[in-house]
């Protein structure tokens, strides 16, 4: 299958390797995604860690590329959100992955349907529940999810609250993730709700 054999790899480490590169031609990027927009492509736990790479990129071209690949998924019921939080943590683990970059990318999907919406917020809670709380601008991620939240007015899981609700201090992220607990949460939908009233 496709993004399934040894080439995939080389493709993957292709995409690495400009995580950091400004830009590039589209004519030799493109072809790391063209195969995910085919109708009959089943996609692999490979294939979404590809798309995963392309989010954090910081060349556009293959940024964007990853999105439009990323949104079509979504809208042909082919993204699986468990393969998303694997590969995203694995990028984490790898050190690969800016925060501020991926929330980007959360940030161009999500406003697309209810149905993009739900999906980032349950890969956004599902890597809650296994990242190190410590690691830099990750309160950007929880500014994603607190506005999908609000937009979507559905609650977070247990899981997710309960690490949430152990976050202290004053910092952006604890700021942040206090809003997304249960109290402050409910407080803040019903604010948001009067200002269209």
């Amino acid at each position: 299958p496709l993004y399934s054999s040894a080439a995939s790899d080389v493709y993957k480490r292709q995409v690495a390797h400009r995580l950091n590169e400004k830009s590039s031609s589209m004519e030799t990027v493109f072809g790391f995604f063209q195969g995910l927009y085919q109708s009959h492509i089943v996609f692999s736990p490979m294939a979404h860690t590809l798309l995963s790479l392309g989010l954090i990129v910081k060349d556009k071209d293959a940024n964007y590329a990853a999105i439009d690949a990323f949104i079509d998924g979504v809208d042909n019921c082919k993204i699986n959100e468990d393969h998303v939080i694997n590969s995203v943590d694995q990028l984490i683990n790898a050190e690969f992955v800016v925060f501020n970059r991926l929330a980007d990318s959360f940030n161009q999907i999500h406003p697309v349907s209810p149905l993009h919406a739900y999906c980032i917020s349950q890969i956004i809670q599902g890597l809650i529940c296994r990242m190190n709380l410590k690691l830099r601008n990750l309160f950007k991620l929880l500014e994603v999810l607190l506005e999908i939240q609000i937009e979507l007015n559905c609650s977070l899981s247990d899981d997710c609250v309960s690490v949430l609700s152990s976050i202290t201090g004053s910092n952006k992220l604890a700021k942040t993730a206090k809003k997304l607990t249960p109290v402050s949460y409910t407080h803040l939908r019903a604010h948001e709700t009067l200002r269209y009233l």
